[in-house]
Protein backbone atom coordinates (compact mmCIF):
# COMPACT_ATOMS: atom_id res chain seq x y z
CA UNK A 1 0.00 0.00 0.00
CA UNK A 2 2.78 2.35 0.94
CA UNK A 3 4.49 1.59 -2.35
CA UNK A 4 1.35 2.43 -4.38
CA UNK A 5 0.96 5.72 -2.51
CA UNK A 6 4.54 6.73 -3.28
CA UNK A 7 4.11 5.85 -6.97
CA UNK A 8 0.85 7.80 -7.16
CA UNK A 9 2.51 10.80 -5.46
CA UNK A 10 5.42 10.73 -7.92
CA UNK A 11 3.02 10.42 -10.85
CA UNK A 12 0.87 13.29 -9.58
CA UNK A 13 3.90 15.55 -9.03
CA UNK A 14 5.25 14.84 -12.49
CA UNK A 15 1.86 15.65 -14.05
CA UNK A 16 1.62 18.92 -12.11
CA UNK A 17 5.14 19.98 -13.11
CA UNK A 18 4.42 19.35 -16.82
CA UNK A 19 1.12 21.18 -16.72
CA UNK A 20 2.58 24.71 -16.81
CA UNK A 21 5.17 24.24 -19.56
CA UNK A 22 4.53 26.48 -22.53
CA UNK A 23 6.27 25.16 -25.58
CA UNK A 24 7.12 27.76 -28.20
CA UNK A 25 8.80 27.27 -31.55
CA UNK A 26 12.53 27.90 -31.56
CA UNK A 27 12.56 29.82 -34.85
CA UNK A 28 13.56 33.47 -34.52
CA UNK A 29 11.15 36.21 -35.47
CA UNK A 30 11.31 37.47 -39.04
CA UNK A 31 13.88 40.19 -39.64
CA UNK A 32 11.99 41.51 -42.66
CA UNK A 33 10.23 44.78 -42.01
CA UNK A 34 6.89 45.13 -43.80
CA UNK A 35 6.93 47.82 -46.45
CA UNK A 36 10.71 47.71 -46.87
CA UNK A 37 12.14 46.52 -50.18
CA UNK A 38 14.48 43.75 -49.05
CA UNK A 39 15.53 42.72 -52.58
CA UNK A 40 18.17 45.45 -52.83
CA UNK A 41 20.95 43.57 -54.64
CA UNK A 42 20.85 42.17 -58.15
CA UNK A 43 24.59 41.43 -58.14
CA UNK A 44 26.65 39.90 -56.69
CA UNK A 45 24.34 36.94 -56.26
CA UNK A 46 24.50 34.26 -53.61
CA UNK A 47 27.45 31.87 -54.10
CA UNK A 48 28.91 33.79 -57.06
CA UNK A 49 32.59 33.02 -57.55
CA UNK A 50 35.10 35.63 -58.69
CA UNK A 51 38.83 35.17 -59.23
CA UNK A 52 41.70 37.51 -58.48
CA UNK A 53 41.69 40.21 -61.13
CA UNK A 54 37.97 39.85 -61.90
CA UNK A 55 35.60 42.75 -61.88
CA UNK A 56 32.76 42.23 -59.41
CA UNK A 57 29.63 43.96 -60.73
CA UNK A 58 27.67 45.63 -57.94
CA UNK A 59 24.08 46.24 -59.04
CA UNK A 60 21.42 47.34 -56.60
CA UNK A 61 18.16 49.18 -56.21
CA UNK A 62 18.49 52.46 -54.40
CA UNK A 63 17.80 52.02 -50.70
CA UNK A 64 18.25 55.58 -49.47
CA UNK A 65 17.60 59.15 -50.60
CA UNK A 66 21.29 59.98 -50.36
CA UNK A 67 22.98 61.06 -53.58
CA UNK A 68 26.14 59.25 -52.54
CA UNK A 69 26.93 55.96 -50.77
CA UNK A 70 29.90 54.23 -49.22
CA UNK A 71 30.74 50.73 -50.42
CA UNK A 72 32.55 48.23 -48.19
CA UNK A 73 33.48 44.56 -48.38
CA UNK A 74 32.69 42.67 -45.18
CA UNK A 75 33.40 39.12 -44.12
CA UNK A 76 31.12 37.65 -41.44
CA UNK A 77 30.23 41.19 -40.34
CA UNK A 78 33.83 42.43 -40.15
CA UNK A 79 35.03 45.24 -42.41
CA UNK A 80 37.68 43.89 -44.76
CA UNK A 81 38.02 46.55 -47.48
CA UNK A 82 36.66 50.00 -48.25
CA UNK A 83 35.86 50.01 -51.95
CA UNK A 84 34.91 53.66 -51.96
CA UNK A 85 33.30 56.55 -50.11
CA UNK A 86 31.11 59.27 -51.53
CA UNK A 87 30.30 57.19 -54.61
CA UNK A 88 27.36 58.39 -56.73
CA UNK A 89 24.22 56.42 -55.82
CA UNK A 90 23.44 55.30 -59.39
CA UNK A 91 22.52 51.65 -58.78
CA UNK A 92 25.73 50.15 -60.11
CA UNK A 93 29.44 50.08 -59.49
CA UNK A 94 32.34 47.85 -60.56
CA UNK A 95 34.91 46.58 -58.08
CA UNK A 96 38.19 45.36 -59.55
CA UNK A 97 39.68 42.64 -57.34
CA UNK A 98 43.40 41.93 -57.25
CA UNK A 99 45.85 39.32 -55.97
CA UNK A 100 46.28 41.17 -52.66
CA UNK A 101 42.78 40.27 -51.49
CA UNK A 102 42.49 37.52 -48.91
CA UNK A 103 40.64 34.55 -50.49
CA UNK A 104 37.22 33.90 -48.94
CA UNK A 105 33.80 32.46 -49.69
CA UNK A 106 32.16 34.70 -47.07
CA UNK A 107 32.44 38.15 -48.64
CA UNK A 108 29.47 40.50 -48.80
CA UNK A 109 29.09 43.97 -50.25
CA UNK A 110 27.81 46.54 -47.77
CA UNK A 111 26.21 49.72 -49.09
CA UNK A 112 26.01 52.48 -46.49
CA UNK A 113 24.20 55.81 -46.39
CA UNK A 114 27.02 58.20 -45.41
CA UNK A 115 24.57 60.51 -43.62
CA UNK A 116 23.33 57.72 -41.34
CA UNK A 117 25.42 54.55 -41.00
CA UNK A 118 22.40 52.75 -39.53
CA UNK A 119 20.95 52.73 -43.06
CA UNK A 120 22.72 50.04 -45.03
CA UNK A 121 22.19 46.98 -47.20
CA UNK A 122 24.15 43.72 -47.40
CA UNK A 123 24.52 41.51 -50.45
CA UNK A 124 24.41 37.73 -50.33
CA UNK A 125 27.73 35.98 -49.66
CA UNK A 126 30.05 35.44 -52.60
CA UNK A 127 33.62 34.18 -53.11
CA UNK A 128 36.86 35.74 -54.28
CA UNK A 129 39.52 33.08 -54.80
CA UNK A 130 42.77 32.53 -56.71
CA UNK A 131 42.44 31.23 -60.28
Amino acid sequence: MKRKSILLLILALSMISCRNNNFTPSEPESQINPGVDFQIFEQPEKADIYYFGDIVPIKYKSFSNSKTIDIHVVKKGTLMYVIGTGIQNTGSYSWHTNENIIPSVHYQIKLIDPKDERIYALSESFAVIPP
